[in-house]
């Protein structure tokens, strides 16, 4: 509000109305919303060290996904979001499938299974190892990736730290 009168929304803008009651405001695309899975905690083989190919360790998995936000239209049908359920089985999959050298790479596979969704914008990762050093509550990384928005569609380029077979 301006001098107690709203703004009025000019010839071209883009955006949506605001009713919230708070206060006529344009709001400007795009509309994104934040999809997260905190703290899942699985069992299984990681590591490089010997004791590490045979026997299992917690590790705990905190994936926090921008996504677009369709939810407006979403009708209330799980299939129009973005799931976190989805997530989790995903995850609870690709760690089954058996020993993983490295958090890293289990990181990057994770990201790249989440952004599979063309609705997803940016993924964080972080995958904690919770009983490999006595003396910490836990040891790990964190990734983030994302892909670029193109003109009038979403095209995904998503940059994993190696070179294509192609280029290299």
């Amino acid at each position: 509000m301006i001098n107690g009168k709203a703004p009025q929304q000019q010839a071209g803008d883009e955006g949506v109305e605001n009713h919230s009651g708070v206060g006529a405001r344009t709001l400007v695309g795009p509309f994104l919303y934040r999809v997260f899975v905190r703290d899942l905690t699985l069992t299984g083989l990681i590591g490089i060290h010997d004791f590490e190919h045979e026997t299992p360790q917690r590790v705990r998995f905190n994936i926090d996904l921008q996504a677009e936000d369709t939810c407006a239209s979403a009708a209330d049908r799980i299939e129009n979001v973005v799931s976190y359920e989805e997530i989790v089985n995903g995850v609870k999959a690709l760690f089954a499938r058996g020993h993983v050298g490295l958090v890293e790479t289990l990181a990057e596979d994770i990201a790249v299974l989440c952004l599979e969704d063309t609705r997803v914008r940016s993924v964080r990762i972080r995958v904690e190892k919770l009983d490999v050093i006595a003396e910490t509550e836990s040891v790990g990384i964190e990734i983030e990736r994302s892909v670029q928005g193109v003109a009038s569609g979403l095209s995904k380029v998503i940059a994993l730290g190696s070179v294509p077979p192609d280029k290299a």
